[in-house]
């Protein structure tokens, strides 16, 4: 995912947008082809995004994680610009910008734990 606009430090960059089921409810989903985009709000619930990413609804998951990827323009590897923030109380999560970002950069987080993204 691409920015459109700059983003400051502290700024929300997108929020995940999905179902809030049981783990148990996101396994069974898995099973038959709709898993993945999943963030953990306790051992037991969380948020699923798999179809509202697939109906293309859920900017968020469109960022990628910098792990294994290189930076052409400045020669380097990728680094992180935002964090993921998820909020259990208010059953919530974004992605919220830790480094200054301009228009047209590529938004990157690290995935963490609490994300569980499809098998290839």
């Amino acid at each position: 995912m691409f920015s459109s606009i700059a983003y400051n430090v502290g700024d929300n960059i997108a929020y995940f947008r999905g179902t809030i089921r049981t783990y148990a409810c996101y396994q069974a989903r898995e099973a038959i082809g709709k898993g993945g985009y999943y963030i953990a709000f306790s051992a037991v619930s969380g948020l699923d995004c798999y179809d509202d990413w697939e109906a293309g609804h859920c900017l968020a998951s469109y960022a990628n994680s910098p792990k294994n990827c290189f930076d052409t323009i400045g020669r380097c590897r990728a680094r992180s610009n935002c964090t993921l923030v998820v909020d259990s109380t208010g059953l919530t999560a974004r992605l919220k910008c830790t480094k200054t970002i301009s228009t047209n950069e590529e938004i990157c987080y690290d995935y963490l734990d609490s994300y569980i993204f499809p098998d290839p």
